[in-house]
């Protein structure tokens, strides 16, 4: 389950395809985004979340994919707003292999901006 989930993943970002990535998450999945003072929880929720912040990237592709026990970094690098952006994802994984915790870095500053701006039009 948990390469199921990584490859759905990188399908969400890099290809925007819907690979059923809603069903590979914990119902009390934790989404930490890197620019909220606060985490998102709740598997519909987060799904969500999710594809808004996939829509909001161009030309996203993950540089480097590491993977081991019940965590994976996947490393990306894209545009948002038109500005480069890279970052890491964080992916914790329950006992059962769904994804528990999804955790968000980003940089540079700027950029960081442009997403908070870019999600912020997704929620309120």
């Amino acid at each position: 389950m948990k390469a199921e989930a990584i490859d759905s993943v990188h399908a969400l970002f890099e290809r925007k395809a819907d690979t059923g990535l809603k069903s590979l998450l914990a119902d009390d999945i934790e989404l930490r985004p890197p620019t909220y003072g606060k985490s998102w929880t709740g598997r519909e929720l987060v799904a969500r979340l999710l594809k808004f912040a996939a829509s909001s990237f161009s030309d996203f592709r993950y540089t480097d994919i590491l993977s081991q026990d019940a965590m994976a970094i996947m490393r990306f690098e894209a545009l948002i707003e038109g500005i480069p952006i890279s970052g890491v994802d964080l992916i914790r994984f329950a006992d059962d292999g769904s994804i528990s915790i999804f955790e968000i870095f980003v940089r540079p500053p700027q950029a960081a901006l442009a997403l908070r701006d870019a999600m912020g039009r997704h929620v309120r």
